[in-house]
């Protein structure tokens, strides 16, 4: 017995509507939970019913951090860079920022330059952005490191505490 192909348009009967948003829902859900263990990804999932009520899940400890992550790949991945100043800070592709040291040694330069009348507000503001970036993905690979130290830690340890 197979299952019959559903018409994909708004369901008229509120109730069936409801009841429908709730199977899909956690079936959305259980699919996100499965995917993120099977394959060891992040995953972050974000549903606003038809009356505003926030549905969300994510893999991960923190929802935020999971977005967060999400626009500054989204901002390195889509973004040109422009001007003089923003060029010297990307690679030579203009996708991804440069290490934040180098981004300060360049700050630095430009900044001792007797003329920092070339650096205008929005080139401050861009490179205020990307080293934000760079420190937000700097501690979160911090972060993950020290869970994957702690994992490890726990694996050596745990044979001590078994009682047989």
């Amino acid at each position: 017995m197979g299952r019959r192909k559903v018409e994909i348009k708004k369901i008229e009967d509120k109730n069936s509507r409801q009841v429908t948003f709730s199977k899909r829902r956690n079936g959305l859900m259980k699919k996100a939970r499965e995917l993120s263990v099977l394959c060891d990804v992040d995953v972050a999932v974000l549903i606003f019913s038809s009356r505003g009520k926030l549905y969300d899940f994510s893999s991960s400890n923190s929802l935020a951090r999971v977005i967060q992550r999400y626009h500054s790949h989204m901002q390195v991945e889509g973004e040109e860079c422009a001007g003089v100043h923003a060029e010297q800070i990307c690679d030579p592709e203009g996708k991804s920022p440069l290490t934040i040291k180098k981004m300060l040694e360049h700050i630095e330069r430009v900044l001792e330059e007797p003329d920092v009348d070339k650096l205008d507000l929005n080139d401050l503001v861009q490179l205020e952005e990307q080293i934000e970036d760079a420190l937000s993905q700097t501690r979160s690979k911090k972060t993950q490191m020290f869970k994957q130290s702690i994992a490890g830690l726990s694996e050596m340890v745990r044979p001590f505490f078994v009682s047989n």
